[in-house]
């Protein structure tokens, strides 16, 4: 899924969720007030217990799910800007391919690669990206433990989970079980569109000397630009 599509997604299974578990109180409150009068009725109260049993475990997958797919989202995105860079550019290497030196643990993973690959073959200054992508780098970590781990923290985890979890709204343990929330994922998502849109208007100016170059047609004069979060070409 492209990361333009991602938000739309999430607020439409939200809802979906969302009205499954307005119907679902209502009975729970309806059988309720009917168990007051005939307290014997113990088939309805495990039908309506296993019920929002599987509603918990379908939204608690929903969630995870999507933190997979937003992540991917991420991946493609970054590496698909990084390559295209390099093509118009014309420097013949894949981003996939480079082997960076990496003497930050903050550049991990496939996406740690990309980023550096910016950076060191097309000199992006990577300091007014820094906040963004600790961030970022802080979603990726959890994504592990997420994809890899099903969400269960080692005991040796929890310190540097908690250490995210501190400052992202939405995410947290129980125990040393991961707990996501849609706001974090919509949270996520905003700050990957937002980090997107400083990368390409810096890529702009790597790609074009004076990235207010403009491009005649027959009605109106348009300006050029490698990609912006906002229009979705990332």
């Amino acid at each position: 899924m492209q990361m333009r599509d991602m938000k739309s997604y999430l607020r439409r299974v939200e809802r979906f969720f969302e009205r499954d578990d307005f119907k679902l109180q209502s009975e729970e409150d309806k059988h309720y007030w009917e168990t007051l009068d005939s307290p014997n009725n113990d088939g309805e109260d495990w039908l309506l217990k296993m019920r929002r049993l599987k509603h918990e475990s379908d939204y608690n997958l929903f969630l995870k799910s999507s933190l997979g797919m937003l992540y991917s989202s991420l991946d493609i995105a970054l590496f698909n800007i990084a390559r295209l860079v390099s093509e118009i550019t014309k420097i013949d290497l894949n981003p996939k391919n480079y082997d960076p030196k990496r003497t930050k643990a903050a550049f991990s993973g496939d996406i740690g690669t990309y980023a550096k690959y910016l950076i060191d073959f097309h000199n992006i200054d990577w300091d007014d990206l820094r906040v963004d992508w600790m961030r970022i780098d802080g979603f990726r970590i959890t994504r592990n433990y997420v994809i890899h781990q099903g969400g269960e923290l080692e005991s040796e985890q929890l310190k540097r989970f908690d250490k995210i979890a501190m400052t992202e709204e939405g995410l947290s343990r129980e125990s040393s079980s991961i707990t996501i929330s849609a706001f974090y994922l919509n949270e996520m998502s905003d700050l990957i569109n937002v980090f997107f849109d400083k990368l390409c208007k810096k890529l702009d100016q790597r790609v074009i000397p004076n990235p207010l170059i403009k491009i005649k047609n027959k009605t109106k004069s348009q300006k050029f630009i490698l990609c912006y979060a906002d229009k979705g070409k990332h």
